[in-house]
């Protein structure tokens, strides 16, 4: 063949693979399209075709990954992610999306832990990174010691911050690991860190005040519980636990008060939801320990005949505790 001849054969080479090119990235954009649009079969239909077309293309089977966990056929997105990382070992992004699916499924746990290394090994400088594989080190357990790696999650929160020292997220993340870990004075610092930062979030006002009740620490607590409050004003879960706060510091009258807001506040609560409420709904159970906390505090202040009405309110709510509240003070 001489060279003439051979150049024309580059030339008509060259607009077909252009043309094939184009095929295929207009089946992606419609399945994208699709995808968004909440028709699954149709995205699926295009990315075959655009495999078709060009089979070793990872970003066609990441896009399938996720039309098939939109479709909660989630081992269907970990095989599609699998074909991707085959195509592109390189892809971080696909390593952390299979690593969550393995969690979501129930895989063993060193699977997902073996994709966030990975992961990590391509992007190490990326907080994120170091978060998701704190997440699953204390979410599961090591089957050596039956027991999820707390110490593990801590040094692995503590890389992401020392990548990002401004995230008030990450100290208090840290803050849950080092309670977990019994570290309670370290885990009330990363709270304090991370209000610092961010001195309107109601739940790390809330973490620390957690924290200062179960030590026993309870002006700390209201303290705490109060300033959550301030930002979200229609929490029962705060009002309650600033109740008991109170009462365990002997201001009966106070916890009566909050046990009383934490009981209206479920009940308006309660007219935003529709239907019935179920026995099991977590207002309910909120709604059973307020009554059991109000009647605990008018006890102590002598009006048995009010908090003999509370218990019995909790009683019929369903719990059980309540009933021998009311076998003791209700004659």
């Amino acid at each position: 063949m001489d060279k003439k001849h051979f150049l024309a054969l580059i030339l008509l080479y060259i607009p077909c693979l252009s043309f094939s090119q184009e095929n295929e990235l207009h089946y992606i954009q419609l399945a994208e399209y699709e995808y968004k649009s909440g028709n699954y079969r149709n995205a699926l239909i295009h990315l075959d075709s655009a495999a078709r077309l060009s089979p070793a293309d990872a970003n066609i089977y990441l896009l399938e990954a996720k039309v098939y966990n939109a479709r909660d056929e989630k081992r269907k997105a970990i095989s599609s992610y699998d074909v991707a990382i085959r195509y592109n070992p390189n892809s971080d992004k696909a390593y952390l999306e299979r690593a969550k699916l393995r969690y979501e499924v129930g895989d063993h746990r060193e699977y997902s832990l073996k994709d966030m290394r990975l992961a990590i090994a391509i992007k190490p400088d990326y907080a994120p990174y170091y978060i998701q594989y704190a997440y699953y080190l204390s979410k599961t357990d090591n089957t050596l010691t039956g027991f999820p790696d707390t110490q593990q999650a801590i040094e692995n929160t503590d890389k992401a911050i020392s990548l990002d020292s401004v995230n008030a997220a990450y100290y208090n993340l840290r803050g849950h690991y080092k309670y977990g870990a019994g570290e309670r004075l370290d885990a009330i610092l990363d709270f304090s860190r991370a209000i610092v930062l961010d001195s309107t979030n109601a739940g790390y006002y809330h973490d620390r005040g957690l924290v200062s009740l179960v030590i026993e620490d309870y002006e700390s607590a209201v303290y705490d519980f109060t300033k959550g409050l301030l930002y979200d004003p229609l929490n029962e879960d705060y009002l309650q636990k600033r109740g008991h706060s109170k009462f365990n510091m002997g201001r009966y009258e106070e916890a009566v008060e909050d046990f009383s807001l934490t009981i209206n506040t479920i009940y308006r609560k309660f007219t935003l939801l529709p239907g019935n409420i179920p026995p099991n709904h977590p207002l309910n159970k909120s709604l059973q320990r307020a009554y059991l906390f109000r009647g605990s505090a008018l006890i102590q202040l002598e009006n048995t005949y009010e908090a003999c009405q509370d218990f019995k309110v909790a009683r019929s709510l369903g719990d059980h505790l309540a009933a021998n509240y009311v076998s003791k003070f209700c004659h």
